[in-house]
């Protein structure tokens, strides 16, 4: 427990203090520059790992910790040269107090459901994008290569080694989030798995209440008990975040999207000074490096700011040109002339070929068209556990915006993102693509952008609930009546009813409650029954690394029994650490021949030679029963490719030549080639 705390506080400061000076240059209230702060520090992260790694640095995680620390207080330096708004425009001012409830709800609600449901600080969901996350993590870690622009599961001493199966260089990836688990990984030299969930730990808990908590700020214009509300229903929907530690597991992306309502709170305050005539250095250098932060993370955050921001964006200008006495024609051709340049610029991209992969990644419609609207409805989403309490905060605020005419953007924030989750179920093809495709057409991501929209109207909807039941204990006891009584007793109510697991009761008729369903997710990634890299394998593991100690000589497996993960929970140079980390057309000539024919190395010498160039010396079998085995936990639904794809070391027995066995144990083995 000491050292997850430990790692937790690590990755905090690494998160809050680089940026924390940046975010002064642009922003003078204090509060607000720690809020921005995780923003900034992931690019700047990201910039000094790209740095490092272009001059040829192999950086000590404490080199690129210091050197963005250094170099953000230089920008902090310059905050009185550059022009541009030096306070926040929020009417009421910003109460710092009231980020205390998000902070300890957000690290209280998430110890409960991610913490608690971890079977030791070092398990992890075994999943098949957490194998790459793992392996990646590791890979930085160890090689000390914090790049983005060159990213992989392999340090450059392995690469240059020949043990990679693939021939091609070192790509982009959006790894930020990756570089910042590396960094507390390699301080405390822990595995990747415990590193990833302080990460988590810290993502969930901290930042994203926190970013979400800013936003709320800016949009409420500082009503004190509508920012209360609103760390009650922050980390209310099951879409976001929790879904995306359940499926995937989208890791990457949830760090992306923690921080998005930070930079949509940027978004509508450069706007506004575009409106007044203030516009200067800061609001460009701050748009900036919003986006070079949101694209190391993950690209489509962008899009997701654009789709959240633009319904405020435009009203801001109206807004803010009436109020300079512009007519309503003019404020409405600048509006239309904004909105369309935004589709343009969103029509070229989604035809451009870099994204042409993702814009029409195949995912299948379905949903019929009633079963979504009644999904959006009840916000059951992809978890299919309706959230009618959440659901009806939603429409009481929804309804609430629109009586009042105060705030319709975030009705029509969310409106859009519904409509985008409609089309994502229901339809495939050229609309779907156009709409969703940023974001893969995956429905999971455009559920969270129904619950990142959804947050300030369930905010006001409880807020709506709370005032109601105010004035009915005003006409009941007018004398000595306490306002914050029943507001805050409603609160409490709200979260026992919004975060409720029902226990006991829950599992005996078999129907769950949201958090109950959420917490079921959660302890089955945790559990050993599903383990595909059982316990047992990974202890027989570990045994196998101390015989094999320093001989630098790769370790052949087949990913499929668990060992994808062999690497990144526990540092064995395996060859194949994804689950399809072979085939295509950049894959080795010797990785090909490896696969399909080691079992002959006693009598082929090319055999010999691939197995040379690509520096192995070892072969792992986790399950060498096969599918089928009493003892196998071969991946069912993999199976077929660990049979048709590596037969060369699937055949391989105690008796097959050019193998002696190092260590045997129930159906794994560990075998040494010898030729």
């Amino acid at each position: 427990m000491t050292t997850f705390i430990s790692l937790v506080l690590f990755v905090a400061i690494v998160l809050y203090l680089p940026g924390l000076f940046a975010a002064s240059f642009f922003f003078r209230d204090g509060i607000v520059a720690i809020a921005v702060a995780p923003l900034l520090s992931f690019a700047l992260l990201a910039v000094i790992g790209v740095f490092f790694h272009s001059v040829g640095i192999s950086s000590e995680w404490w080199m690129l910790v210091i050197s963005t620390v250094v170099l953000s207080f230089i920008v902090f330096l310059f905050r009185n040269v550059a022009t541009g708004p030096k306070e926040v425009s929020i009417a009421s001012g910003i109460d710092w107090r009231t980020v205390i409830p998000y902070v300890l709800l957000g690290m209280l609600i998430t110890g409960i459901f991610f913490v608690g449901s971890l079977a030791g600080f070092s398990s992890f969901a075994q999943l098949f994008d957490n194998a790459s996350h793992l392996n990646s993590i590791k890979a930085m870690a160890n090689g000390g290569n914090y790049s983005i622009l060159a990213f992989d599961s392999f340090t450059g001493e392995e690469l240059g080694s020949g043990i990679s199966p693939s021939g091609a260089s070192t790509h982009f990836y959006p790894a930020a989030w990756h570089l910042v688990t590396a960094l507390a990984c390699a301080a405390f030299g822990v595995s990747a798995a415990f590193a990833e969930n302080a990460s988590l730990f810290v993502m969930v808990g901290v930042v994203f209440p926190v970013s979400m908590w800013l936003l709320l700020v800016k949009v409420f214009e500082g009503n004190r008990k509508l920012i209360l509300c609103g760390s009650v229903c922050t980390l209310a929907f099951s879409a976001f975040p929790w879904y995306f530690l359940v499926f995937g597991p989208l890791y990457s992306n949830l760090a992306a999207f923690a921080v998005v309502p930070i930079a949509i709170f940027i978004t509508i305050t450069v706007v506004e000074s575009c409106c007044l005539g203030h516009v200067g250095i800061r609001d460009g250098l701050i748009v900036l490096a919003m986006g070079a932060s949101l694209a190391s993370l993950q690209p489509n955050a962008v899009f997701s700011v654009v789709v959240l921001s633009a319904p405020f964006c435009i009203g801001t200008i109206m807004k803010l040109l009436a109020e300079r006495g512009i007519s309503i024609k003019r404020r409405t051709v600048v509006s239309i002339a904004a909105i369309g340049l935004v589709l343009i610029v969103w029509v070229l991209l989604w035809m451009a070929p870099p994204l042409s992969a993702t814009v029409t990644y195949p995912w299948p419609a379905i949903e019929g068209k009633c079963q979504a609207v009644i999904d959006v409805a009840t916000l059951a989403l992809r978890s299919n556990v309706p959230q009618l309490v959440l659901g009806l905060l939603v429409f009481a605020g929804a309804i609430y915006c629109i009586v009042k005419k105060n705030n319709r953007a975030l009705v029509v924030s969310y409106g859009i993102c519904a409509l985008m989750f409609f089309i994502c179920v229901t339809s495939d093809g050229t609309v779907r693509s156009l709409v969703d495709g940023f974001w893969y057409n995956d429905a999971y991501r455009i559920a969270a952008l129904v619950a990142l929209a959804g947050i300030p109207l369930s905010a006001i909807g409880l807020y709506v609930v709370c005032n109601s039941l105010g004035k009915l204990f005003r006409l009941i006891r007018k004398e000595g009546f306490d306002e914050s009584v029943p507001f805050l007793a409603v609160l409490l109510l709200a979260i026992a009813l919004l975060y409720s697991t029902g226990g006991v009761f829950s599992q005996k008729i078999g129907y769950y409650t949201p958090f109950g369903d959420i917490q079921n997710r959660l302890d089955w990634l945790g559990s050993s029954d599903t383990r595909r890299y059982a316990v047992d394998e990974e202890e027989f593991v570990c045994r196998a690394l101390d015989l094999i100690g320093d001989d630098n000589k790769g370790v052949l497996n087949i990913p499929y029994d668990g060992s994808v993960f062999a690497y990144g929970a526990d540092g064995m140079e395996t060859v194949y650490r994804g689950y399809f980390s072979y085939g295509g057309d950049s894959e080795k000539p010797e990785s090909i021949l490896l696969r399909t024919s080691l079992v002959d190395i006693a009598y082929d010498d090319d055999v010999k030679e691939a197995a040379r160039l690509m520096n192995v010396g070892y072969v792992l079998k986790l399950d060498s029963g096969g599918l089928g085995a009493e003892e196998s936990t071969l991946d069912d639904d993999q199976a077929v490719y660990a049979e048709s794809e590596f037969q060369g070391i699937n055949s391989i027995n105690d008796d097959t030549p050019g193998f002696d066995l190092v260590l045997s144990e129930g159906d794994m083995r560990l075998y040494r080639i010898a030729f």
